[in-house]
């Protein structure tokens, strides 16, 4: 698959409210464009799967403007936001009965237009999907029969196939182990340097972002804190008094980026467990 004209997803000033929540997230602003790795971190809370959600039209915004290529995403029909943009949320909806194989072929159905069923380009791009996320052995089987781990590798085979330009990722490495973590971020790397594909990743593991991303958005409290390079935003002294921890930074050798330790808590802070929104 060759890479397709660029492609820019941006947010501007966004805000957000909820359930009478107001000012939830206030004045974030991002721009992605094809062939970028994004991270997105911040500790529970922060508005992370929020800007997410925003980013991809699931939800819409209070104040500010999401556009693709200079076009409000409000003003685009589904269909066309379907087939430009993937989003895969942290919990995905069960599928009753369904295959692996027939979850994936879902994600090509923004692309078949009037017809009822799949092409044999359709498949052709499913089959590529799951053997690029190593799922081709779980085809024929239930997808409730599968692993947390491997159902979460199965809809990142959906969002695959479903050959976006943009690809909005909601930690979509918690169930798994740290082989399939790496696999996953080899993935969206690949995704963003071979085939131009804007990439937006939230996660909660700062080395696989300081290893995979090329810009890091840093959130607490529903603004951002900063935003950059690797380099400038997964510091120690960035990233203290965001998380109310002690960080260490110990060099790799080969690496150009350290890994980051947390070692003390700072203060009492917030418990595990917040609204994760």
């Amino acid at each position: 698959m060759s890479k397709r004209t660029p492609t820019t997803l941006s947010a501007e000033s966004v805000c957000y409210s909820f359930d009478g929540r107001r000012d939830f997230l206030v004045d974030v602003s991002l721009t992605a464009t094809s062939g970028e790795c994004w991270g997105i971190v911040g500790p529970n809370g922060a508005g992370k799967s929020t800007l997410l959600r925003l980013l991809g039209a699931l939800s819409k915004p209070s104040g500010g403007t999401v556009r693709l290529d200079g076009v409000s995403l409000e003003a685009m029909r589904a269909t066309e936001r379907a087939m430009r943009i993937a989003y895969l949320p942290q919990r995905v909806p069960a599928a009753p009965g369904l295959t692996a194989g027939e979850v994936v072929l879902l994600g090509r159905y923004p692309h078949r237009g009037l017809g009822l069923f799949e092409s044999a380009n359709d498949v052709a791009r499913a089959r590529d999907a799951m053997a690029l996320t190593e799922t081709a052995a779980f085809a024929d089987r239930r997808l409730a029969s599968l692993s947390g781990g491997e159902a979460q590798r199965v809809h990142l085979a959906a969002a695959l196939a479903q050959d976006p330009e943009v690809l909005l990722l909601d930690e979509p490495t918690t169930a798994l182990d740290w082989r399939h973590q790496l696999a996953i971020f080899e993935i969206l790397r690949r995704m963003a340097d071979d085939r131009g594909v804007g990439v937006v990743v939230v996660t909660h593991d700062m080395n696989l972002a300081g290893r995979y991303c090329d810009r890091v958005l840093l959130m607490n409290q529903g603004r951002s804190v900063c935003q950059g390079s690797v380099a400038d935003v997964l510091r120690p002294e960035v990233l203290a008094p965001v998380f109310d921890v002690d960080v260490t930074s110990i060099p790799i050798e080969g690496r150009s980026v350290a890994m980051l330790v947390p070692t003390d808590t700072r203060r009492g802070g917030e418990q595990p467990g917040g609204t994760g929104k």
